[in-house]
C-alpha cells in the first residue's frame, strides 16, 4: 500500500475511534410516507428489502426506479431482524455535509424520489405530505449523537433545504427533542425544543413516533411543515402522549426566479466527531500531503 494511501487510510479510522467510544445502536421499527393520504413508502424492517414500488400511478422506469440511497453505500444499514432495523452510529459515513461544515458519522437511508415534479412518483410540498419514523426511545449516550426523520431536496448546484425532527443528546448533556431547519454551509438552527429526561415517567415508554406534515391548503402552499411526536408505552400501562410543534419548518427555495418544492424523505442517525478526533484527521492529513509534494520532488 502507498504511504499516502496508508496515511489517509490511518486519519480515518484514528477519526472514527476516537469518534465513537460507547456510541449508541439506535433501532427503528417503521418507515412511512403518504401523499394525499396514501401510501408512498412504507418499510416495516421484516423482509432485509426496500418496499416494492407502492405508487399507485404507472411509473416509466427509466424516469424513476424506487430505491433507498444510502449512507455509507449501497446497502441499508443494519442489521434487520425481528422487525427492526439498528442504527449504528460507529458503523457510520465519515461525512462532512452541506450543512453541518464538521466531521459527522452517518448512517442514513432517504427515498430516492425523483426531482422531476412532472414525474408521477415525485413527492412535491404542494400535496399533502406525512413522513414518519417509529424508533425504539433510546436515549443517546454521547453529546451530539441524534437520531432523526427528515426532508432534504439536496441536489448537485442547487442550495438545498431541509427539515429535521431529531432525539439528540446536546452539547449541554441534555436529552431532547428537537424540530430543526438546516441552514446551509452552517448549522442546523432549533426551532423548538421538548426535554425528554425531565419528562415524568419517561423511562416507562419504549417507542417515540418522529413525523414531519403539512398542509398544502394553509398560506405557504404546503411548503412548511408541522412536527409531532409520541411516546407509546408498549406495556400498555401509560397513555400514549402527544407533542405537536408550534413553529414550522419551511422546506423550499427560489432559484433564478423558479421555484423547487420536491422532497426527499428520510431517516438517520448521526454522530459529530469531537474535537480531537477532527485534529488528528487534520494532522494525519497534512502528513499525507508532505508525502505526497516529497514524492513529487524526488
Amino acid at each position: 500500500m502507498k504511504k499516502e494511501a496508508f496515511v489517509f487510510l490511518a486519519a480515518m479510522g484514528l477519526c472514527a475511534a476516537a469518534g465513537t467510544a460507547n456510541a449508541t445502536v439506535f433501532h427503528i421499527d417503521e418507515f412511512t410516507v403518504t401523499e394525499n393520504g396514501q401510501t408512498y413508502w412504507q418499510d416495516t424492517f421484516s423482509d432485509g428489502a426496500p418496499p416494492v414500488d407502492q405508487v399507485s400511478a404507472v411509473v416509466d422506469v427509466n424516469l424513476y426506479d424506487r430505491a433507498y440511497l444510502t449512507r455509507p453505500q449501497p446497502q441499508l444499514p443494519g442489521p434487520e431482524a425481528n422487525g427492526k432495523l439498528a442504527l449504528d452510529t460507529a458503523e457510520g459515513f465519515l461525512n462532512i455535509g452541506v450543512v453541518n461544515p464538521v466531521p459527522n458519522l452517518i448512517q442514513r437511508a432517504r427515498i430516492n424520489s425523483s426531482m422531476n415534479p412532472a414525474n408521477p412518483a415525485a413527492l412535491l410540498a404542494t400535496e399533502q405530505i406525512s413522513v414518519s419514523g417509529l424508533f425504539d426511545l433510546i436515549e443517546p449516550q454521547k453529546k451530539q449523537e441524534l437520531y432523526s426523520i427528515r426532508l432534504t431536496d439536496w441536489a448537485e448546484d442547487i442550495t438545498p433545504q431541509g427539515v429535521e425532527l431529531a432525539v439528540i443528546k446536546t452539547g449541554a448533556g441534555n436529552w431532547i427533542v428537537q424540530l430543526r431547519q438546516a441552514i446551509i454551509d452552517d448549522h442546523w438552527e432549533p426551532l423548538e425544543s421538548w426535554a425528554l429526561a425531565s419528562m415524568a415517567d419517561i423511562t416507562d415508554y419504549e417507542q417515540i413516533s418522529l413525523s414531519l406534515l403539512n398542509n398544502p391548503d394553509d398560506q405557504s402552499g404546503g411548503k412548511e411543515f408541522t412536527a409531532q411526536f409520541m411516546l407509546l408505552d408498549l406495556d400498555g400501562l401509560l397513555s400514549a402522549q402527544t407533542f405537536t410543534s408550534s413553529k414550522r419548518g419551511v422546506m423550499y427555495q427560489t432559484i433564478d426566479g423558479v421555484a423547487y418544492d420536491w422532497l426527499r424523505p428520510e431517516f438517520t442517525a448521526r454522530l459529530t466527531v469531537p474535537e480531537p478526533a477532527t485534529l488528528a484527521l487534520l494532522s494525519l492529513g497534512l502528513v499525507g500531503i508532505g508525502l505526497q509534494r516529497r514524492k513529487s520532488l524526488v
